[in-house]
């Protein structure tokens, strides 16, 4: 297969040339100069975009000018030919389609080059690789869809959503306490539970991904980075069948233990749940598995210890693009994204609930996440406190919702969260 067509490319610019200005306007912005092959006519439309920019009228003459102008001189030439071609705009819109896609082609086929090349690398690991690809995938193709932009076609579809009687859907919070303040999350949603080591971060994604995947039947896939698929799923039985966790540990499980923990497990054990321990995941790897696994959540734990790009250096940037990246996903997959995060150890005491400004190490987060949930335990350091046995839900952040204070009951030694009004209720 021949991944050019010179005369489609021509009769392109044909139509541009011949074209009405809104004509023009469309057909300059379904390519770009690159996804020309003849380098004649890669400086041409160059030079077209360049003159749209400008403001300039666009025609057989005006175009003589904008070549000189832009140092290609040398094309001028060319263009009494491609003008007698006589091509519609109609026709070169769909002229571009078919450009575009020979460009994909010709990017992928390079594109597989350079991964072969950086395959042959022996300092080259496999995650580097797989991280490389997945860029070089992703900046193959940009589709420049055209979106609307008219406040009519907005309201419109507003007013329509206003007019289903299906109630909004998404994926519900495991917490009835947590639903007073909290929406459903939606798809695209990229949230954030922060909290100091040892409070209860795991805790707080587990009972999301176990209540989203058990009791709403959503496929959730947990990429667990500190923890052992196994080790995770201990800690689901315990807190779904609300039997002591160091009873598991030790193996010293009563009869009355055994008759929860075998309906618990099989309850997990038929839930659309994947689990994934692979510490070296990258995000080309969780799109990947997210891709494949269909997911409607994804839970990450944590983000700190995420593989990053290695060739960021910088800790504090790598961290940034990091995070951009998996609100990226989020977004592109159109599902929600939970993730914890670490805030700095002297952040908050046990008479000082943390705030957002104390997210570990950079301010991406909180400028990234759609929802930030900060988790503070007045007993931490002070097991004689009156409020122990209490964790507060702090929902700092919440994009289009409000903002407030949910205390839990942490039933640690079940490891798990539950509300404080119904703690015999397994969560």
């Amino acid at each position: 297969m021949t991944l050019a067509n010179p005369e489609a490319e021509a009769g392109i610019i044909c139509g541009v040339l011949h074209g009405r200005p809104e004509e023009q306007d469309r057909i300059l912005k379904a390519l770009t100069p690159r996804d020309f092959h003849t380098p004649a006519h890669e400086d041409i439309w160059a030079t077209l975009k360049a003159m749209q920019a400008e403001g300039r009228v666009i025609d057989g003459i005006t175009v003589m000018s904008g070549l000189a102008k832009h140092g290609h001189q040398n094309h001028q030439a060319l263009i009494p030919d491609i003008m007698t071609m006589g091509t519609p705009a109609v026709s070169a819109l769909a002229y571009a389609k078919d450009v575009k896609d020979l460009a994909v082609r010709r990017n992928l086929q390079a594109m597989g080059t350079r991964v072969q090349q950086l395959a042959e690398a022996p300092d080259a690991t496999p995650a580097e690789l797989a991280a490389i690809a997945q860029q070089e995938l992703d900046a193959a193709y940009t589709a420049e869809e055209e979106t609307k932009t008219h406040a009519q076609d907005h309201v419109t579809a507003v007013l329509s959503d206003l007019e289903d009687p299906t109630p909004p859907q998404g994926i519900q919070w495991p917490y009835r306490d947590a639903q007073r303040i909290l929406a459903p999350m939606q798809g695209g949603q990229y949230i954030v539970i922060g909290a100091r080591p040892a409070v209860g971060k795991s805790v707080a994604l587990a009972d999301i991904a176990r209540d989203a995947a058990i009791r709403q039947r959503k496929t959730v896939v947990i990429f667990s980075l500190e923890m052992s698929s196994q080790e995770y799923t201990r800690r689901m039985i315990a807190a779904e069948a609300g039997v002591r966790f160091k009873n598991m540990q030790s193996k010293t499980l009563t009869p009355a233990d055994w008759d929860k923990i075998t309906p618990a497990a099989e309850r997990i054990a038929q839930a659309p749940l994947h689990i994934i321990d692979d510490v070296s995941c990258t995000t080309a790897d969780i799109r990947s598995r997210v891709r494949e696994l269909k997911a409607d959540l994804i839970v990450l734990d944590y983000i700190q210890i995420g593989t990053m790009d290695p060739a960021d250096k910088d800790r504090r940037q790598a961290l940034e693009k990091y995070s951009r990246s998996l609100k990226i996903i989020a977004k592109s997959f159109n599902i929600p994204l939970c993730t914890a995060a670490q805030l700095n150890r002297n952040a908050a005491s046990p008479d000082t609930p943390p705030r957002m400004s104390d997210l570990r190490e950079t301010g991406a987060l909180e400028q990234d996440a759609d929802v930030i949930i900060l988790l503070h335990r007045p007993d931490q350091e002070q097991p004689e406190s009156p409020r122990a046995g209490e964790v507060d839900y702090i929902v700092a952040k919440h994009r289009n919702g409000p903002t407030g204070t949910i205390t839990l009951a942490a039933q640690l030694h079940y490891t798990r969260f539950t509300n404080l009004a119904h703690q015999g209720e397994p969560k």
